[in-house]
Protein backbone atom coordinates (compact mmCIF):
# COMPACT_ATOMS: atom_id res chain seq x y z
CA UNK A 1 0.00 0.00 0.00
CA UNK A 2 1.68 3.30 -0.77
CA UNK A 3 1.53 6.07 1.46
CA UNK A 4 -1.05 8.54 -0.88
CA UNK A 5 -3.62 4.95 -0.35
CA UNK A 6 -3.03 4.94 3.12
CA UNK A 7 -3.84 8.85 3.48
CA UNK A 8 -6.90 8.30 1.36
CA UNK A 9 -7.92 5.64 3.63
CA UNK A 10 -7.45 7.36 7.08
CA UNK A 11 -10.40 10.14 5.48
CA UNK A 12 -12.72 7.52 5.76
CA UNK A 13 -13.74 7.26 8.93
CA UNK A 14 -14.49 3.32 9.28
CA UNK A 15 -10.95 2.81 8.26
CA UNK A 16 -9.03 5.38 9.98
CA UNK A 17 -11.07 3.89 13.50
CA UNK A 18 -10.06 0.33 13.03
CA UNK A 19 -6.41 1.40 11.82
CA UNK A 20 -6.14 3.47 15.21
CA UNK A 21 -7.85 -0.18 17.45
CA UNK A 22 -4.94 -2.07 15.73
CA UNK A 23 -2.60 1.04 16.35
CA UNK A 24 -3.61 0.48 20.49
CA UNK A 25 -3.64 -3.15 20.47
CA UNK A 26 -0.09 -3.55 18.70
CA UNK A 27 1.34 -1.31 21.55
CA UNK A 28 -0.52 -2.53 24.30
CA UNK A 29 1.84 -3.87 27.02
CA UNK A 30 0.53 -7.05 27.10
CA UNK A 31 1.40 -7.12 22.71
CA UNK A 32 3.83 -9.33 21.74
CA UNK A 33 4.24 -7.42 18.13
CA UNK A 34 7.48 -6.31 16.70
CA UNK A 35 8.47 -3.00 16.48
CA UNK A 36 8.16 -3.26 12.56
CA UNK A 37 4.25 -4.33 13.01
CA UNK A 38 3.81 -1.55 15.74
CA UNK A 39 4.78 1.01 13.31
CA UNK A 40 2.82 -0.20 10.37
CA UNK A 41 -0.94 -1.31 12.01
CA UNK A 42 -2.54 -0.77 8.49
CA UNK A 43 -0.75 -4.20 7.62
CA UNK A 44 -0.48 -7.60 8.54
CA UNK A 45 1.43 -8.34 11.06
CA UNK A 46 3.10 -11.03 9.41
CA UNK A 47 3.76 -11.15 5.70
CA UNK A 48 5.29 -14.77 4.67
CA UNK A 49 5.66 -14.68 1.10
CA UNK A 50 7.38 -17.04 -1.22
CA UNK A 51 11.13 -16.57 -2.38
CA UNK A 52 12.29 -16.22 -6.58
CA UNK A 53 11.56 -19.85 -7.70
CA UNK A 54 9.89 -21.33 -4.95
CA UNK A 55 6.32 -22.12 -4.46
CA UNK A 56 3.65 -22.21 -1.45
CA UNK A 57 1.57 -24.89 -1.32
CA UNK A 58 -2.10 -24.60 0.16
CA UNK A 59 -4.15 -27.43 1.91
CA UNK A 60 -7.78 -27.33 3.10
CA UNK A 61 -7.83 -28.12 6.62
CA UNK A 62 -11.40 -30.10 6.32
CA UNK A 63 -12.40 -31.80 2.64
CA UNK A 64 -15.58 -33.52 1.72
CA UNK A 65 -15.15 -37.45 2.80
CA UNK A 66 -16.46 -38.27 -0.34
CA UNK A 67 -13.25 -36.84 -2.16
CA UNK A 68 -10.66 -39.42 -1.73
CA UNK A 69 -7.60 -36.93 -1.75
CA UNK A 70 -7.33 -33.36 -0.23
CA UNK A 71 -7.26 -30.84 -2.81
CA UNK A 72 -4.42 -28.88 -2.42
CA UNK A 73 -2.66 -26.57 -4.55
CA UNK A 74 -0.24 -23.87 -5.61
CA UNK A 75 -0.84 -20.27 -3.83
CA UNK A 76 -0.26 -16.95 -5.25
CA UNK A 77 2.16 -14.51 -4.05
CA UNK A 78 -0.29 -11.71 -3.27
CA UNK A 79 -2.92 -14.47 -1.95
CA UNK A 80 -4.12 -13.41 1.52
CA UNK A 81 -5.17 -17.03 3.48
CA UNK A 82 -7.52 -17.16 6.54
CA UNK A 83 -7.96 -19.96 9.01
CA UNK A 84 -9.85 -22.47 7.33
CA UNK A 85 -6.47 -23.64 5.14
CA UNK A 86 -2.68 -24.54 5.94
CA UNK A 87 0.06 -22.91 3.65
CA UNK A 88 3.43 -24.71 3.43
CA UNK A 89 5.89 -22.04 2.25
CA UNK A 90 8.79 -21.47 0.14
CA UNK A 91 8.87 -25.42 -0.99
CA UNK A 92 9.64 -27.13 -4.06
CA UNK A 93 6.92 -28.02 -6.36
CA UNK A 94 8.32 -31.72 -5.79
CA UNK A 95 6.20 -32.08 -2.18
CA UNK A 96 3.12 -31.42 -3.89
CA UNK A 97 2.91 -34.49 -5.04
CA UNK A 98 3.94 -36.30 -2.25
CA UNK A 99 1.28 -34.63 -0.13
CA UNK A 100 -1.20 -35.46 -2.60
CA UNK A 101 -0.45 -39.59 -2.92
CA UNK A 102 -2.59 -41.41 -0.85
CA UNK A 103 -0.08 -42.97 1.56
CA UNK A 104 -0.21 -38.98 3.00
CA UNK A 105 -3.45 -39.43 2.54
CA UNK A 106 -3.99 -42.81 4.75
CA UNK A 107 -1.56 -40.84 6.93
CA UNK A 108 -3.77 -37.15 7.06
CA UNK A 109 -6.77 -39.45 7.91
CA UNK A 110 -5.50 -41.20 10.40
CA UNK A 111 -3.18 -38.67 12.43
CA UNK A 112 -6.13 -35.57 12.09
CA UNK A 113 -9.10 -37.45 12.26
CA UNK A 114 -11.88 -35.66 11.40
CA UNK A 115 -14.91 -32.77 11.80
CA UNK A 116 -18.06 -35.26 11.92
CA UNK A 117 -17.41 -37.35 9.13
CA UNK A 118 -14.83 -34.86 7.06
CA UNK A 119 -11.02 -35.19 7.01
CA UNK A 120 -9.37 -32.62 8.65
CA UNK A 121 -5.87 -31.88 8.21
CA UNK A 122 -3.35 -30.02 10.56
CA UNK A 123 -0.12 -28.62 9.96
CA UNK A 124 1.17 -30.07 13.09
CA UNK A 125 -0.14 -33.22 13.62
CA UNK A 126 -0.18 -34.26 9.77
CA UNK A 127 2.61 -32.25 7.82
CA UNK A 128 4.96 -32.43 10.65
CA UNK A 129 4.70 -35.70 11.43
CA UNK A 130 4.66 -37.07 8.22
CA UNK A 131 7.58 -39.86 7.68
CA UNK A 132 9.01 -39.21 4.01
CA UNK A 133 11.91 -41.25 3.21
CA UNK A 134 15.71 -40.24 2.14
CA UNK A 135 14.66 -38.81 -1.30
CA UNK A 136 17.18 -39.03 -4.41
CA UNK A 137 17.87 -36.31 -6.98
CA UNK A 138 15.95 -38.79 -9.30
CA UNK A 139 12.96 -39.57 -6.98
CA UNK A 140 12.60 -36.04 -6.37
CA UNK A 141 13.24 -34.85 -10.23
CA UNK A 142 10.28 -37.98 -10.78
CA UNK A 143 8.17 -36.25 -8.16
CA UNK A 144 8.50 -32.78 -9.54
CA UNK A 145 7.75 -34.10 -12.89
CA UNK A 146 4.43 -35.43 -11.15
CA UNK A 147 3.36 -32.53 -9.40
CA UNK A 148 3.60 -30.17 -13.36
CA UNK A 149 1.74 -33.31 -14.60
CA UNK A 150 -0.64 -32.88 -11.85
CA UNK A 151 -1.04 -29.22 -12.24
CA UNK A 152 -1.77 -29.47 -16.02
CA UNK A 153 -4.34 -31.98 -16.05
CA UNK A 154 -6.00 -29.85 -14.08
CA UNK A 155 -5.75 -27.26 -15.29
CA UNK A 156 -7.84 -28.35 -18.55
CA UNK A 157 -11.10 -28.34 -15.79
CA UNK A 158 -10.15 -24.87 -15.06
CA UNK A 159 -13.98 -23.75 -15.24
CA UNK A 160 -14.16 -26.28 -12.44
CA UNK A 161 -13.47 -25.61 -8.81
CA UNK A 162 -10.68 -28.22 -7.21
CA UNK A 163 -14.02 -29.29 -5.06
CA UNK A 164 -16.00 -30.22 -8.45
CA UNK A 165 -13.22 -32.32 -10.02
CA UNK A 166 -12.59 -34.32 -7.48
CA UNK A 167 -16.05 -35.05 -6.05
CA UNK A 168 -16.03 -36.34 -9.85
CA UNK A 169 -12.63 -37.37 -11.00
CA UNK A 170 -12.09 -37.49 -14.76
CA UNK A 171 -10.13 -40.40 -15.92
CA UNK A 172 -6.70 -38.09 -17.10
CA UNK A 173 -6.98 -37.23 -13.46
CA UNK A 174 -7.68 -40.41 -11.94
CA UNK A 175 -4.71 -41.66 -14.39
CA UNK A 176 -2.17 -38.98 -12.86
CA UNK A 177 -2.89 -39.72 -9.12
CA UNK A 178 -2.82 -43.78 -9.24
CA UNK A 179 0.77 -42.73 -10.75
CA UNK A 180 1.34 -40.86 -7.78
CA UNK A 181 0.21 -43.55 -5.49
CA UNK A 182 2.52 -46.18 -7.10
CA UNK A 183 5.77 -43.74 -7.17
CA UNK A 184 5.15 -42.84 -3.71
CA UNK A 185 4.41 -45.90 -2.74
CA UNK A 186 7.23 -47.46 -3.95
CA UNK A 187 9.66 -45.11 -2.41
CA UNK A 188 8.59 -46.72 1.02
Amino acid sequence: ITDKDLNDALQIKGIADRIEKVRQQRNSPKSTSSEKSKANPHKFREDRTTSKGKVSLIVPCVTSENRQYFQMGILGSNAIVNNNVSVVFDCDIWLLALLESRMHEVWAKNACGGHETRPRYSSSLCYNTFPVPELNNKQICALRNLSKTLLEVREKYCDKSLADIYQNMPPELIRIHHLIDETVDSYY
